[in-house]
Protein backbone atom coordinates (compact mmCIF):
# COMPACT_ATOMS: atom_id res chain seq x y z
CA UNK A 1 0.00 0.00 0.00
CA UNK A 2 1.28 3.44 -0.90
CA UNK A 3 1.20 5.89 1.98
CA UNK A 4 2.25 9.50 2.03
CA UNK A 5 3.40 11.29 5.17
CA UNK A 6 2.40 14.89 4.74
CA UNK A 7 0.87 17.75 6.64
CA UNK A 8 -1.43 18.33 3.68
CA UNK A 9 -4.83 16.78 3.14
CA UNK A 10 -5.47 15.25 -0.27
CA UNK A 11 -9.07 15.43 -1.46
CA UNK A 12 -10.39 13.88 -4.68
CA UNK A 13 -13.55 15.35 -6.19
CA UNK A 14 -15.02 13.61 -9.24
CA UNK A 15 -17.49 15.68 -11.20
CA UNK A 16 -19.37 14.68 -14.33
CA UNK A 17 -19.57 17.44 -16.90
CA UNK A 18 -23.25 18.43 -17.17
CA UNK A 19 -22.68 20.27 -20.45
CA UNK A 20 -21.01 17.46 -22.40
CA UNK A 21 -22.85 16.47 -25.57
CA UNK A 22 -22.64 12.75 -24.83
CA UNK A 23 -23.18 13.00 -21.11
CA UNK A 24 -22.29 9.78 -19.38
CA UNK A 25 -22.77 8.97 -15.74
CA UNK A 26 -20.14 7.28 -13.64
CA UNK A 27 -20.27 3.52 -13.99
CA UNK A 28 -21.07 1.42 -10.92
CA UNK A 29 -17.81 -0.49 -11.53
CA UNK A 30 -15.77 2.73 -11.45
CA UNK A 31 -17.50 3.94 -8.28
CA UNK A 32 -17.14 0.56 -6.57
CA UNK A 33 -13.42 0.50 -7.32
CA UNK A 34 -13.06 4.12 -6.23
CA UNK A 35 -14.76 3.34 -2.92
CA UNK A 36 -12.00 0.83 -2.08
CA UNK A 37 -9.51 3.65 -1.59
CA UNK A 38 -9.15 5.28 1.80
CA UNK A 39 -9.30 9.00 2.10
CA UNK A 40 -11.39 11.98 1.19
CA UNK A 41 -13.19 11.10 -2.03
CA UNK A 42 -16.48 12.54 -3.22
CA UNK A 43 -18.51 12.39 -6.38
CA UNK A 44 -20.72 15.15 -7.77
CA UNK A 45 -23.48 13.41 -9.68
CA UNK A 46 -27.22 13.36 -10.06
CA UNK A 47 -27.19 9.55 -9.90
CA UNK A 48 -25.71 8.41 -6.56
CA UNK A 49 -25.62 4.71 -5.71
CA UNK A 50 -26.79 4.02 -2.16
CA UNK A 51 -24.94 0.69 -2.03
CA UNK A 52 -21.55 2.23 -2.92
CA UNK A 53 -19.99 3.94 0.13
CA UNK A 54 -18.82 7.28 -1.24
CA UNK A 55 -19.70 10.84 -0.35
CA UNK A 56 -22.09 12.22 -2.96
CA UNK A 57 -23.15 15.75 -3.79
CA UNK A 58 -25.87 16.69 -6.27
CA UNK A 59 -24.84 19.09 -9.06
CA UNK A 60 -27.61 21.39 -7.82
CA UNK A 61 -26.03 21.68 -4.37
CA UNK A 62 -24.09 24.87 -3.67
CA UNK A 63 -20.32 24.57 -4.04
CA UNK A 64 -20.16 25.74 -0.42
CA UNK A 65 -21.44 22.29 0.62
CA UNK A 66 -18.37 20.67 -0.96
CA UNK A 67 -16.08 23.30 0.55
CA UNK A 68 -17.56 22.70 4.02
CA UNK A 69 -17.05 18.94 3.61
CA UNK A 70 -13.39 19.57 2.70
CA UNK A 71 -12.97 21.93 5.68
CA UNK A 72 -14.44 19.34 8.04
CA UNK A 73 -11.98 16.72 6.74
CA UNK A 74 -9.05 19.09 7.11
CA UNK A 75 -10.07 20.06 10.65
CA UNK A 76 -10.53 16.42 11.67
CA UNK A 77 -7.10 15.56 10.29
CA UNK A 78 -5.54 18.57 12.01
CA UNK A 79 -7.13 17.52 15.31
CA UNK A 80 -5.77 13.97 14.97
CA UNK A 81 -2.28 15.27 14.17
CA UNK A 82 -2.40 17.69 17.11
CA UNK A 83 -3.59 14.90 19.42
CA UNK A 84 -0.66 12.72 18.30
CA UNK A 85 1.78 15.54 18.96
CA UNK A 86 2.83 16.37 15.39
Amino acid sequence: MLTIESDRTIVLVFYQNPTAEARESFSPTFLTNLSKFEGAICVVTDQPFDHIPLKYFAPSQPIEDVVEWIRAIAMARFSRMKWRGH
